[in-house]
């Protein structure tokens, strides 16, 4: 089934510009239509990205709130309720 979309010359430049290549205008449509939708289920499956992802989420709640030099350019660790000194 077709469907057609009516658009300014200006407007279909401007898409033109955005599609790839190698792509349909179908596949463009969908592909815009779909960027920030969130994550494709399973885009992480097999990849260790995912295990990956939940060691660095681990790790920084592990540090403190926020990371301070003081004038020695030694780290120190604070919160909000604590201001650096």
């Amino acid at each position: 089934m077709s469907t057609s979309i009516r658009v300014s010359d200006e407007t279909k430049e401007k898409l033109a510009r955005l599609k790839r290549e190698d792509e349909s205008w179908d596949e463009f449509l969908n592909r815009l239509a779909n960027q920030g939708s969130g994550m494709t289920a399973g885009a992480w499956k097999g990849t260790g990205k995912a295990e990956q992802a939940r060691e660095a989420i681990k790790r920084s709640r592990e540090l403190p709130a926020v990371t301070v030099l003081d004038r020695r350019g030694r780290v120190r660790g604070c919160t909000d309720a604590e201001p650096p000194s």
